[in-house]
């Protein structure tokens, strides 16, 4: 797939002609997911799919590749997925649904629950705490939730890491009796652990709760709960059956990882301990025939330690260098590790935590799965270099398990550029299911209503501004339910103060932005009777808009510029973002001529946030935006409706290439006229009265010091106003005077 041609509409006829009525979609949707379910079914049985939890393909298994389904949001894709859940037994297949949030995993399970099936959710592991508070979490719970966070923060597998060493686990099987019992008091006594001390407080996730959802048919679960294991079905006669993924929404692509100078150096440290601590080991117990077996495991741990040793080191000197290291030496430690027997399912041996009899971790070592990802972003050349360190790719858990085993469905509104293009590439398919939609799609063209800076000198002042557009845009209403989706630094900063909201108290008290805005969104709906929510949470996965008139003011621009920070793989920066997108693709085996290493240069265009020149890059920008508007307007759940809904686009990106995009889904802007709400006449700012001007003054003065008319001025364009400049200059003299 060419990125160039990924948004460009072909013809608008031809969009007209993909349109389809809902009931028709919906009835495309159920026979494209049981055509799937039935080639699957075909491929995959209890005798051919027999392989391990590591995902690797037996010869007899016939892959099955990913399916990529765009579908128009209200059509019934929760009631299809509902559907094929209830007859997994008719159909013989065991499902997994992966959801993006845990409140769409309890929707997904309602509603199969409601066709007439049964599923099993999937929950993570729960703290004593937390069962104490819900009893009904019981068969989660798992004494050391704690050391198992720790262990996902530092890129662990916890079944392999903390649980193996947990003394709550052993304990059942020191209950279990017979040959369980005996290697289990033998751990016991080799940590100089009294088994008396765990007798009553046995692990219940990995005894309970996992084994009850691995066995059951049909599955549901929070994306992030994603795994190999997960993905088996174990059957009743101890085999395994691979399942069916369906990734509901919001497919993530994986993320980038940073090693830094100071992680690598824990590491050498983390290594020369680990290193004395088998010496000391070996030497105490060289002469114990019963202890052989261990002797030679710490023998290769230390030849492993010596060999890691030497490729860090190499590593520290390339980041000095700003080079990126050899990815030869890794390969060779990695090779060297497997052959040692020092790695199990992703993990190398001398990674695992040792527990002491609190059950704190007394060391973290070097994690070996970022090392696998790091060799595999060196031979693939995503990886890149920088004073601080070097930051690779660690794909997906469900992209990696897509690619091994096929038989995934990816179902969202709107797939990712990247992700389509992953599909393709790895001989899948997409397909597009549009239905019509009741809406009335206008363009208010005028401010771009971007977030902004919330830092910023006279953002208070920008912020109250674009507040006082959406309550006048409100007022103007007429018939009909309106819903606003704007910026949540907007609604905190300018809608509580509005609304009489202590902001300061709030955040005192413990509240969150999001509390803090739910408040000031229940007393807008009051005084307006319109709707108000924010990106970030409302412009997908709910439906509290059903049959609304939406206003959409802007878009979550990503920034321009990066620093090192951002670069690394935070979120809301242009650079980090098209940096992971390219790294999927270029793992998954897509054109790395297709994904050019730089953003590049910006156009500048009056009145426009500027967009990449580069053809590539600028076509996943514009599909990422549209994305988001898609699926905000989604929210009016339109498909269903018996009424046409008003959609207003106020202000984000004004671009042919938006308006293209969302002709591919059946929308199109059909009229365009002026914002006549803000102040402003002919793209040039209003004049403002003496309230304005004493707006921008109090927003200068956020940061202390003298008030400069040119820091005045400034603060009024920001927030949309003008003024004559003698009526400044009196203000300002006033302001630093004391006056009035």
């Amino acid at each position: 797939m060419q990125m160039q041609n990924i948004i460009i509409a072909d013809d608008v006829q031809q969009h007209h002609q993909q349109i389809i009525s809902s009931d028709a979609a919906a009835a495309r949707v159920v026979s494209e997911l049981r055509d799937y379910a039935a080639r699957h079914a075909a491929a995959v049985s209890p005798e051919r799919a027999d392989a391990g939890d590591d995902g690797e393909v037996g010869a007899a298994v016939r892959r099955v590749a990913a399916l990529g389904a765009e579908i128009t949001t209200g059509v019934g894709k929760t009631r299809a997925l509902a559907e094929l859940g209830a007859q997994a037994e008719a159909l013989d297949i065991d499902l997994l649904i992966l959801t993006r949030t845990l409140e769409l995993r309890d929707d997904i399970d309602a509603a199969i629950r409601d066709a007439g099936g049964e599923a099993a959710r999937y929950i993570a592991r729960q703290s004593a705490d937390a069962v104490q508070e819900a009893p009904e979490l019981s068969p989660w719970l798992c004494h050391r939730a704690g050391e198992v966070e720790r262990a996902g923060e530092r890129n662990h597998r916890p079944a392999v890491s903390v649980c193996r060493e947990c003394p709550h686990g052993r304990i059942v099987d020191y209950a279990a009796g017979g040959a369980r019992a005996e290697r289990a008091a033998a751990w016991f006594k080799a940590k100089d652990l009294l088994i008396q001390q765990f007798v009553a407080s046995p692990c219940h996730f990995l005894y309970q709760g996992l084994p009850a959802v691995k066995s059951a048919r049909v599955v549901v679960a929070q994306q992030g709960a994603m795994s190999d294991s997960l993905a088996m079905r174990v059957l009743p006669d101890g085999s395994k059956r691979q399942r069916l993924v369906v990734v509901d929404e919001a497919v993530p692509l994986g993320k980038l990882v940073s090693a830094r100078v100071g992680d690598i150096d824990q590491w050498l440290a983390n290594i020369a301990a680990l290193r004395s601590r088998g010496a000391e080991y070996v030497r105490r117990w060289a002469d114990v025939p019963s202890r052989a077996d261990e002797c030679a495991a710490w023998a290769g741990i230390i030849d492993l330690c010596g060999i890691a040793d030497g490729v860090f080191r190499c590593a520290i000197a390339a980041i000095a260098q700003r080079q990126l290291p050899a990815a030869g030496t890794l390969v060779a430690l990695l090779a060297r590790a497997k052959l040692a027997d020092q790695v199990a399912a992703g993990v190398a041996r001398w990674e695992r935590i040792a527990l002491d009899a609190s059950g704190d971790a007394l060391s973290w070592s070097m994690p070996l799965r970022a090392l696998v990802a790091l060799a595999a972003s060196l031979r693939d050349g995503v990886a890149r270099v920088s004073a601080a360190g070097i930051t690779f790719y660690e794909p997906a858990v469900v992209l990696e398990w897509a690619r091994k085993r096929g038989s995934t469905i990816y179902l969202d509104a709107t797939l990712p550029a990247t992700l389509r293009a992953i599909i393709e590439r790895q001989g899948g398919n997409v397909v597009r299911v549009v239905a019509h939609q009741r809406v009335q799609v206008s363009r208010i063209v005028g401010p771009s209503y971007a977030r902004g800076l919330a830092g910023r000198e006279g953002f208070p002042a920008y912020a109250r501004a674009c507040w006082r557009d959406y309550c006048a845009a409100a007022a103007q209403s007429s018939g009909g339910a309106w819903a606003h989706l704007v910026h949540l630094a907007h609604v905190v900063h300018a809608g509580a103060d509005a609304m009489g909201i202590d902001v300061a108290a709030a955040r005192a008290a413990g509240q969150t932005n999001s509390e803090i805005a739910a408040q000031c969104a229940a007393q807008f709906a009051t005084q307006t009777g319109a709707a108000i929510g924010w990106w970030g949470r409302h412009e997908r996965g709910h439906n509290d808009w059903c049959g609304r008139s939406v206003r959409i003011f802007g878009l979550p621009l990503l920034g321009l510029v990066a620093d090192e920070a951002s670069s690394d793989g935070a979120e809301g920066s242009m650079v980090a973002e098209w940096a992971l997108a390219r790294a999927a693709a270029i793992t998954a085996g897509c054109d790395a001529a297709e994904w050019p290493e730089a953003v590049g240069e910006f156009d500048a265009v009056k009145g426009r946030p500027p967009l990449p020149v580069d053809a590539r890059v600028r076509a996943w920008l514009i599909d990422r935006y549209a994305g988001d508007l898609i699926q905000a307007i989604g929210r009016a759940r339109a498909a269903r409706t018996a009424h046409t809904v008003r959609i207003e686009l106020w202000g984000g990106i004004d671009d042919p290439a938006i308006d293209q995009a969302l002709m591919r889904h059946g929308l199109e802007v059909e009229s365009r006229w002026p914002n006549e709400v803000h102040n402003t006449a002919r793209g040039r700012p209003a004049l403002g009265g003496a309230e304005a001007i004493a707006v921008a003054i109090a927003a200068v003065q956020v940061d202390g010091g003298r008030v400069s008319v040119r820091g005045v001025l400034a603060a009024l364009h920001e927030a949309g106003h003008g003024a004559r400049r003698e009526a400044v200059v009196t203000a300002v003299r006033a302001a630093n005077s004391g006056g009035p």
